[in-house]
């Protein structure tokens, strides 16, 4: 948990509090919490892991475990300790579309005056934001439809674009063959609808997280996120794979022009004319907390990576760049931006 593990510390939390045994394969998606009661009643100690299982369930996205958990430690003994756990409360309702029961727990976090009291009050916006939207039918401009297994599946499933008529996308689902004894850990696949996916064959010989692909134009360079622990705090780069005939060559991580010392990199997109890498950094320099930049590709080196500036970038996060060339348009997302809620995408034209 305190490496940014959420996904592996979700698995674990889970088995602590439903009293699981053995080392079998737990699906932290599929699994329910209902035996797994023990934060509202139990030791102070089970609070603070009945906490850490709801957050970590907020950030690897599975809202409804998240807020099970936050409903839990708010009723139990321990409530008054983790008041600071009713803005992640909300923000787990918000994404469930719970919005009434979200801004009541928003507006019982701001009354404490919370550390995040101007986020929640930015939370209270979208949420008046999204039912003004949601009462207009000329606003729902598109359906969703869940892609078929096996390209989902019980696991986290993200980062998906197309190319050259299949899917890139970053998996979690388990792996024994993978090294490191990380079974959990982020890998790129690659499949089609309806047919089986496969693990793109890149280095990773201590087993780290990667994932979070793009291809350059000519499907020749493979730009990717690669976690690392320093100190026992997971560190995110940027990292180049090269193919040559039908192998992809040893990972190599980017240069400090793209990865600051000091700082995180990740979620790379390269340009459809190949001539910039866009990213997300939480380097100086930036609005506050991760960014998106732009650095110019050189063959095998990067110019210096400029700031897209305020018309895009927050105090809050912006992440996912993606540049639509026809149109001029950058699509990114962003939990800056009076929105729906949590992550929303945004476009700017340039």
């Amino acid at each position: 948990y305190t490496s940014g593990n959420y996904y592996s510390a979700a698995v674990y939390y889970q088995q602590y509090l439903s009293g699981a045994k053995g080392s079998g394969n737990f699906h932290p998606y599929a699994v329910s919490l209902a035996k797994a009661g023990k934060g509202g009643s139990g030791a102070s100690g089970e609070s603070e892991i009945q906490y850490r299982l709801a957050e970590s369930y907020r950030r690897i996205y599975n809202y409804t475990q998240s807020a099970e958990a936050f409903d839990r430690l708010l009723k139990g003994k321990d409530a008054a300790a983790y008041a600071e756990a009713r803005y992640g409360y909300a923000l787990a309702l918000r994404a469930l579309g719970k919005d009434a029961e979200a801004k009541s727990q928003l507006e019982q976090y701001i009354q404490g005056a919370g550390k995040n009291t101007a986020a929640a009050q930015l939370e209270l916006q979208s949420i008046a934001f999204a039912e003004k939207e949601i009462a207009n039918p000329a606003a729902r401009q598109y359906a969703v439809a869940r892609m078929a297994d096996p390209l989902n599946g019980a696991e986290t499933n993200y980062a998906a674009q197309w190319s050259g008529g299949s899917l890139l996308f970053t998996s979690t689902r388990p792996d024994s063959t993978a090294k490191g004894g990380n079974v959990y850990a982020n890998r790129i696949y690659t499949g089609t609808p309806g047919s089986a996916v496969q693990p793109i064959a890149i280095g990773n010989a201590d087993g780290s997280d990667q994932g979070v692909g793009t291809l350059s134009p000519d499907g020749n360079r493979l730009y990717f996120t690669r976690w690392s622990y320093d100190r026992g705090v997971a560190v995110s780069s940027i990292f180049v794979s090269q193919k040559s005939g039908g192998s992809w060559s040893e990972p190599q991580r980017l240069a400090d022009a793209v990865n600051a010392a000091g700082s995180n990199a990740r979620q790379p997109f390269v340009s459809p004319d190949g001539r910039y890498l866009l990213f997300a950094s939480d380097r100086t320099g930036g609005l506050g907390g991760f960014d998106i930049w732009a650095a110019p590709i050189n063959g095998d080196s990067f110019g210096a990576a400029q700031n897209l500036g305020a018309g895009v970038n927050t105090a809050q996060d912006e992440e996912a760049p993606f540049y639509h060339e026809p149109s001029k348009t950058l699509v990114f997302a962003s939990r800056g931006h009076v929105g729906m809620g949590g992550l929303d995408l945004y476009s700017a034209a340039g």
